[in-house]
């Protein structure tokens, strides 16, 4: 099972290029950040060999969406406690035996409120994984370099695709200094696969994962 995520920048005057790019890729499933509501239905023609499509609380400056080969279901928008006002999404998606799938994109900690903000949603997320029980991919831009003690949290209950590699880094795209576009994952997975993809249309380079679900 393939995955593809790319932050796709709401000012991206070459989106449709960008998606088109995506797609060659030949992942199952395709997760965008910063995808705005006035593109939503455009992009969602371009990526219709993907039938089963999600948007969490779409916006004008960017939405987050899933764009899926395999049946969604259970799709539940988490907008409550750490994520108010900067909505998450979850659901499952029928892949073998199923797995969750958590899209992700952290509040960016320009100023104080914004960088507590985000630490707790980060947080958030580690919770979240304690208590599932299903297999779980979680995806994103999480605004958030691998040293942060809130990812560390974590990395205790799941794996890190790209273990802190700062080659691996997707932002910025000139001089790849920071790795804060993340894909974590259950015991129930094996990596196969990890790319950050080096095509530029963003301020973000895609990451790209395979898996197998045992």
């Amino acid at each position: 099972m393939k995955i593809l995520f790319s932050n796709i920048y709401f000012k991206n005057p070459r989106m449709h290029w960008a998606v088109e790019r995506l797609k060659a890729q030949a992942a199952d499933i395709i997760v965008l950040s910063e995808l705005p509501s006035t593109q939503i239905a455009a992009i969602s023609l371009r990526l219709q060999d993907y039938p089963y499509q999600e948007v969490v609380s779409p916006s004008p400056v960017g939405s987050l969406a899933v764009f899926s080969k395999h049946p969604i279901s259970d799709f539940e928008e988490l907008n409550q406690g750490a994520f108010a006002g900067r909505p998450q999404g979850i659901m499952h998606i029928d892949y073998r035996s199923g797995f969750k799938l958590m899209i992700v994109h952290a509040s960016a900690p320009w100023t104080y409120p914004r960088y507590r903000k985000r630490n707790r949603q980060l947080s958030a997320l580690a919770q979240l994984a304690n208590t599932l029980d299903d297999p779980l991919l979680m995806i994103g831009d999480f605004n958030a370099s691998h040293r942060r003690k809130e990812l560390k949290t974590l990395k205790a209950s799941m794996s890190e695709c790209r273990g802190g590699l700062q080659r691996l880094a997707s932002w910025p795209m000139f001089g790849s200094f920071w790795c804060i576009d993340h894909v974590f994952y259950s015991e129930h997975f094996q990596m196969k696969q990890f790319e950050r993809l080096n095509f530029l249309y963003s301020d973000h380079l895609p990451v790209f994962a395979e898996f197998d679900l045992n």
